[in-house]
Formats: C-alpha cells, sequence, structure tokens
C-alpha cells in the first residue's frame, strides 16, 4: 500500500516548481513557458511511469 509520505517527495515538488514556472514565465515569452511545460511534463511522466512499473512488479512478485 501506498501512502501520502510516498508520493509527496522531491519528485512533486518538481513537477509542481515546473507548473508554476510555466504559468509565470507565460508573461515573460509563451515559447519559454511551453518548453518548461513540456519538459516538465515529460519529467513526470517518467517518473510515472516508473512507479507504476515498480508497483506491478511488486504486485507480480506477491502472486508467484
Amino acid at each position: 500500500m501506498i501512502n501520502i509520505d510516498e508520493i509527496m517527495d522531491y519528485k512533486a515538488m518538481i513537477g509542481a516548481v515546473g507548473m508554476l514556472s510555466s504559468l509565470t514565465l507565460n508573461q515573460v515569452s509563451a515559447s519559454v513557458s511551453l518548453l518548461i511545460g513540456l519538459v516538465t511534463l515529460g519529467y513526470m511522466m517518467t517518473k510515472w511511469y516508473g512507479e507504476w512499473h515498480r508497483i506491478k512488479h511488486e504486485q507480480d512478485q506477491r502472486n508467484k
């Protein structure tokens, strides 16, 4: 079972900072804001996939 302490770590902070950066930099340059948003999205999707794969692997190990 996953608890909240495992979710709220540095990965969540990086995602939040990236989102805030893309929103605030939109006033300076739309292209920079879009680039930061895409990088943040890519980072968070990579981390999500890694966690999903890890959980799936743990469930497979328990079922054996």
